[in-house]
C-alpha cells in the first residue's frame, strides 16, 4: 500500500463493557477518503501511544468486531449512507506478525468516507479488564486545493472535489499494482 497519510487513534473500553461501544468524532479525519485500516495487539504495542491504557490481547480482540458509518460512494440519496460493513472481526484488521495470528494482507478500503462518531466496536462479551483498541487510518486527503481541481476538471466545484479525491486516490492504487507487476530492478 501507498501511504500518503494516516492517523492513529484508540478506544478505550472499561472494563465490565459489553455491546455495542460508540466511537468518538474524529475531527482530523473529518473530510477525509479512507484507503487503509489496521489495528494492533498487546504484542505489537503494550501500551497505546495516545492512552495510558494497556492494548488490547489478541484474546480481546476476538471478541470485538467493527460497524462502519459512511457515504457510500456509488450511490445517490437516503440509500447513500448507513452501516454498509457490518461486524468486521477485528483480528481481521491485525497484519503485524508478533506471535499472535496475523493477516497476510493490510485491508484496503475504497476511498470511504467514514463518519465515526457513528461508528462503533462490538464486544461479544463483557471486558473483563480495562484495555484499548488502537486504529491506524490511512486516508487520502479531503482537503484539495481549488486551483488543484480547477485544473483536473476545469471548475472548482464540491461534486468535482469528490471526484477528482476518488480518481486521485484510484490512480495511487494504480500504481502501487504497477510497481508490484513491473519491479524495479535494484542497482
Amino acid at each position: 500500500m501507498i501511504i500518503q497519510r494516516s492517523e492513529l487513534f484508540a478506544i478505550e473500553i472499561p472494563a465490565g463493557a459489553n455491546g455495542e461501544i460508540k466511537i468518538q468524532d474524529q475531527p482530523l479525519l473529518r473530510e477525509q477518503f479512507m484507503v487503509g485500516l489496521e489495528t494492533y495487539g498487546s504484542n505489537t504495542i503494550a501500551v497505546s501511544p495516545v492512552t495510558p491504557t494497556p492494548v488490547a490481547t489478541y484474546a480481546q480482540l476476538q471478541q470485538c468486531s467493527l460497524k462502519l458509518y459512511y457515504i457510500d460512494p456509488n450511490k445517490t440519496g437516503p440509500g447513500a449512507i448507513g452501516y454498509f460493513i457490518n461486524y468486521l472481526p477485528l483480528v481481521e484488521l491485525k497484519p503485524i506478525n508478533d506471535g499472535d495470528p496475523f493477516t497476510w494482507e493490510r485491508m484496503k478500503f475504497d476511498n470511504l468516507k467514514i463518519q465515526w462518531d457513528k461508528c462503533t466496536i462490538v464486544l461479544s462479551s463483557a471486558a473483563a479488564s480495562a484495555f484499548s483498541i488502537n486504529f491506524n487510518v490511512y486516508y487520502v486527503s479531503g482537503r484539495v486545493e481549488p486551483a488543484m481541481i480547477g485544473e483536473a476538471t476545469g471548475t472548482t466545484s464540491v461534486a468535482d472535489a469528490d471526484l477528482f479525491k476518488q480518481i486521485w486516490a484510484k490512480l495511487l492504487r494504480l500504481e502501487e499494482f504497477i510497481s508490484k507487476l513491473f519491479p524495479q530492478q535494484k542497482k
